[in-house]
């Protein structure tokens, strides 16, 4: 985001940083709902977090055309909106796979991971 707040422009490098850093916090918010504890609270955080993030992306990007980000500040503010704006995608893709994932293996246990039957 640096390089951007500096004036180079958005180069690829700080571009592609963002999609993985918005990639990992999807990945690890997907382990943490999907890990041990509360399995029913999980899941309802799981399902309202992917609701929201869809939602509000569906919002940004059709509804308004990006018009919200153009009309903040070129700043910081600005600055810190676009990059979230780029990490929010892979963050919600990695959730909603990972909601997707919930339904259709409900048991965590796939086809390999069943016990044999010994006759």
């Amino acid at each position: 985001m640096l390089w951007y707040l500096r004036g180079a422009g958005l180069e690829p490098t700080p571009f592609f940083l963002t999609l993985a850093a918005g990639a990992l916090c999807g990945v690890s918010f997907t382990g943490w709902v999907q890990g041990p504890g509360s399995t029913q609270t999980k899941l309802a955080v799981h399902i309202v977090v992917v609701a929201v993030l869809v939602t509000a992306l569906v919002l940004l990007t059709k509804v308004t055309g990006w018009a919200v980000l153009r009309q903040l500040p070129a700043g910081w503010i600005g600055g810190t909106a676009l990059f979230l704006s780029f990490a929010s995608l892979p963050f919600t893709t990695w959730t909603a796979l990972g909601l997707f994932g919930r339904f259709l293996f409900p048991l965590g246990r796939t086809r390999a991971a069943r016990p044999t039957k010994r006759g």
